[in-house]
């Protein structure tokens, strides 16, 4: 499913006497298939009509009870001796962009004003036998949303989704997922498209015999150029192929005595997939596998902390039996990477591995080594029809599996297991039209038989014979252990909790309907976090929209990390505190069609966090299972200095300070982003985009929240504005 898929078509509508109508023209050179002299097509269309009690009509229908979607699709017949055109589509663009800010202002750069330009553009081909190329040269994604604002406290990166138009279309194909649900492995993949142009990562090497200045690093590495190949043959073969290219990206180090230098921050990379898949017995099973790889030309840049070179390798199954009721899915990867022993030790000591842990008897930190290799596999059998349905499953990782070059996984070293059972209703009563009641229970694991959490719950959602929305559920843990919170040091014992949720929406079908969101956390070590998400969205026309969400979180939490107190010939300490962390978020969102090729687009979201620590602890027993045991109170032998942004401990409390390390300290976290999109499509695949961005972030009053306060400070820092105007035009080269 690609909800996101553009072609080059045609369309109009009509009111009248007898309501509303509509008429679409899709070029056979639009579609993907192979030509013959008379085609059987799989072929669906439905209608969504809000205002006869929401009435969705399908030409071909099938029952709540059965599965699948194209598989229950009609037989469309009498395409006979369809002569398709194959058309090149070249798609080239022009970007002229403003930034204006007062961070711009220093002394070798005096306008708080830059002034930049870009060219670039997109090949498109769709072959004879239903293989689509797609060819990207300087691609400019300047119009693309930003990623929301995050404040992460967590040893982990977050997942951002993929919003450029180019990586989007075909990422079923190219996709090769590890996890499975809706959880915390729902994003573990082979293929991440957002490694490709992401922030350059190098560390800045800089002259130690110089006073710095000023350093300058840029924003986003380059793509000087990708392509892709995705399809189906007629035979059920899916293809996908990618290929990118990124540049090597320099910063500028001033100096106070006028000489600047430009250290590699990212090297030029090469991203290489491919993604086969075969259909048999008419789709019931889907055989397939996948290769990438990822190159790093090192040689002469300085830089020694990335891998030089990253492979995976993947083999997938999809079996379906039993009419259809029962599947089973298999998965198993590989993974292997080289580089220098720097890259190697940073690899080993990652959060999702840390293999310096000190009771972790089953793995091995080796400073010597040059390469690391692990695997990965999925097993999980799902019954997917009737009023009862269910999967079971496991789903692991080895300790040596990295895949984060090219592909996304938080953890590794990690067996998880788990059991799902759905009842489902759907025959419409006098309270609900449908429901759903989910029972789940899951155990984590580490290789070494460590177990590392279970936990189960219970929620329902359903359909209220109004049509408003409801879900509810509550969630229970037991007690276990993490190897990864004390950042490599010895596993922690993790307390028994139990947290719950409502969510109640109303008739969507309404020019206003709103939805609320609640959420309560409580475990056996008196840590409390709790959520509330409102949301209404306003359609006062049928071309505009608004919709606005905001969110409040309080955590009042009793082990809040801190840091390490390290030093030659002492034992290293684990340091941990209270902390009173709130966050605000809002996000609004404008969508305005003013004609059908004329739409506004605006997004905006105030983003705003404090963190209070207080009690700091060091770790005594780690595996105890009263917090008092776990961890040990400091009092006075621990302060902070603000002139060397360092924690000094005076552990024996004898005057003498005996660690000085740096931690997480109170913070006060602003920000605002907006992005505005005026889009006009003057003719079929040409476009005009006229952009505005605007960021504001700042960082002051540490620990405390007021809002009227904060508001007041972020919206009086220094903020950047961004002003785009790009412009592509299509030429259409028609072939056979």
């Amino acid at each position: 499913m690609d909800d996101d898929w553009d072609a080059v078509w045609d369309g109009a509508s009509n009111i009248d006497d007898k309501g509303w109508t509509a008429e679409w023209r899709i070029p056979f050179s639009e579609l993907r298939f192979t030509s013959s002299p008379e085609m059987q097509w799989g072929f669906n269309i439905y209608r969504e009509a809000p205002n006869c009690n929401n009435e969705v009509t399908y030409w071909n229908y099938w029952s709540q009870s059965e599965q699948g979607v194209v598989s229950n699709y009609g037989t469309l017949t009498g395409l006979k001796n369809v002569q398709t055109v194959n058309p090149v589509y070249i798609i080239p663009y022009i970007v002229g962009r403003t930034d204006v800010s007062d961070n711009l202002v220093t002394s070798y750069h005096p306008e708080k004003y830059e002034l930049t330009g870009n060219i670039g553009g997109d090949i498109r081909y769709s072959s004879p036998i239903g293989i689509t190329l797609n060819a990207t040269i300087n691609p400019d994604f300047g119009q693309v949303e930003a990623d929301p604002a995050n404040y992460n406290l967590t040893a982990f990166e977050t997942y951002f989704s993929e919003k450029r138009t180019f990586f989007m279309e075909g990422a079923n194909i190219l996709n090769f997922p590890l996890g499975f649900g809706d959880g915390d492995m729902q994003n573990n993949a082979l293929f991440y498209s957002r490694r490709i142009g992401k922030k350059p990562s190098g560390q800045i090497s800089t002259d130690d015999s110089k006073d710095v200045k000023d350093i300058q690093s840029p924003d986003q590495t380059h793509i000087l150029g990708a392509v892709k190949i995705t399809g189906k043959t007629s035979h059920g073969l899916s293809i996908g192929v990618m290929e990118a290219l990124t540049a090597e990206e320099k910063a500028t180090v001033y100096y106070e005595d006028g000489t600047k230098d430009h250290p590699v921050v990212e090297p030029m990379t090469n991203y290489g997939l491919l993604r086969l898949q075969k259909d048999l017995h008419d789709g019931e099973t889907t055989i397939g596998g996948v290769l990438t790889a990822v190159n790093r030309e090192l040689e002469g840049t300085g830089i020694n902390t990335m891998h030089s070179s990253a492979y995976t390798g993947g083999l997938d199954m999809n079996h379906r039996f039993a009419k259809n009721e029962y599947m089973f899915i298999g998965t198993l990867a590989f993974s292997h990477v080289a580089g220098d022993t720097t890259a190697i030790q940073r690899t080993q000591k990652a959060p999702s591995r840390y293999f310096q842990r000190p009771d972790a008897d089953h793995l091995t930190y080796d400073p010597s080594r040059k390469s690391l290799s692990g695997y990965a596999l999925k097993a999980i059998i799902i019954k997917n029809q009737g009023h009862i349905r269910g999967a079971a499953g496991s789903v692991a990782a080895s300790p040596g599996f990295e895949i984060n070059d090219m592909g996304f996984t938080q953890n590794v070293d990690n067996i998880t297991s788990f059991l799902w059972i759905q009842y489902r209703i759907w025959d419409p009563g006098k309270i609900f039209k449908s429901v759903n009641i989910n029972f789940n229970l899951s155990t984590n694991y580490d290789f070494s038989g460590l177990q590392k959490n279970l936990g189960g719950n219970v929620n329902f959602n359903g359909v209220l014979a109004n049509n408003w929305y409801v879900s509810a559920g509550s969630n229970i843990n037991t007690y276990g252990l993490a190897p990864h919170y004390n950042r490599g040091g010895p596993a922690l014992r993790t307390p028994k909790g139990r947290n719950g949720w409502l969510y109640v929406s109303s008739d969507q079908r309404k020019k206003i309907f709103w939805e609320s969101n609640g959420f309560f956390h409580l475990n056996s070590d008196n840590v409390i976090s709790y959520e509330t998400v409102h949301g209404i969205t306003f359609r006062p026309l049928n071309n505009l929209h608004f919709i606005t969400e905001a969110s409040y979180n309080v955590l009042d939490d009793t082990w809040a990390w801190i840091g390490k107190a390290q030093k030659d010939g002492l034992e290293t300490q684990y340091i941990w505190a209270d902390m009173i962390q709130k966050t605000i978020n809002i996000t609004f969102r404008t969508n305005w069609t003013l004609t059908p090729k004329l739409s506004l687009q605006y997004y905006a979201q105030p983003f705003f966090t404090t963190g209070q620590f207080s009690n700091y602890k060091r770790l005594s027993e780690p595996r105890a299972r009263d917090l008092d045991d776990r961890f040990e109170p400091l009092n006075n032998l621990i302060s902070y200095d603000d002139t060397s942004d360092e924690y000094l401990l005076d552990l024996d409390n004898d005057g003498t300070t005996d660690y000085t390390f740096r931690g997480y300290t109170d913070f006060n976290y602003k920000q605002f982003r907006s992005n505005m999109v005026l889009r006009w499509e003057y003719s079929s695949g040409s476009a005009v985009y006229f952009v505005w961005s605007q960021g504001f972030t700042d960082l002051r009053n540490p620990g405390s929240m007021d809002f009227s306060r904060d508001v007041q400070n972020l919206f009086g820092s220094t903020g950047e504005n961004v002003v785009m105007v790009k412009v592509s035009h299509m030429f259409k080269i028609s072939s056979r």
